[in-house]
């Protein structure tokens, strides 16, 4: 016959086997209550929203504009007219030489960006004179049309006269289409040195004779 005290046994310990089941499937219940609980909660916090890009937000960053040039640049000499100085040498040059052509221009230096953009920096404004003469011989009046043509020049608007330095005003004598004389005046010199000379002294203070290649 079967033992009864085994019987008991048995029964104590499936009963004992059936309560912790259910306490293991009531701590796994409660753990997986827990975390959904605390996923909840992280989800509702202000610190887990996503701060805003600056960059987007802020007017000022995207008012910003940008360089308009970049790197550096390369300097190359130039020249830039000033029309408006061409207009008024020639004006007053015509009133007593009447086919006198006078041209004005800043001489200075491009700097040519990477982009293809220049900026020009005037060094000093130049300059020039060119009408008809009688006789390229006639030194002494060749000299005095140099007297007439400095005060002209140098009573143009001071303002517009650009850069640093003094330029120079350089004077052709036309004969025919293959004779003349090209002399240039440079500015300072002639305060310097040309002031109260005239004719054929003035002449050869600035004139220097061509040279044939030997």
């Amino acid at each position: 016959m079967p033992d009864k005290r085994n019987r008991s046994t048995q029964s104590t310990f499936i009963k004992n086997a059936g309560n912790w089941i259910i306490l293991l499937v009531i701590v796994a219940l409660a753990g997986i209550f827990a975390i959904q609980a605390n996923r909840k909660a992280d989800s509702q916090s202000p610190a887990s929203t996503p701060l805003p890009d600056a960059a987007l937000t802020d007017p000022a960053a995207e008012a910003t504009p940008l360089a308009t040039h970049a790197g550096q640049c390369a300097y190359t000499w130039a020249y830039q007219a000033i029309p408006s100085l061409t207009e008024k040498l020639t004006s007053s040059l015509q009133t007593f030489i009447p086919d006198a052509e006078a041209l004005v221009q800043d001489f200075g230096e491009d700097c040519t960006y990477a982009d293809g953009q220049k900026t020009f920096s005037p060094l000093e404004t130049d300059f020039y004179v060119r009408f008809h003469v009688a006789d390229l011989k006639d030194e002494e009046a060749l000299g005095n049309w140099i007297v007439q043509i400095m005060p002209r020049v140098f009573r143009l608007p001071a303002e517009e006269v650009k850069g640093p330095q003094l330029g120079f005003v350089e004077i052709t004598f036309i004969q025919s289409e293959t004779e003349k004389i090209v002399l240039h005046v440079p500015i300072q010199k002639y305060r310097e040195q040309g002031v109260g000379r005239a004719g054929k002294d003035l002449f050869r203070l600035f004139y220097v004779p061509f040279a044939a290649p030997t």
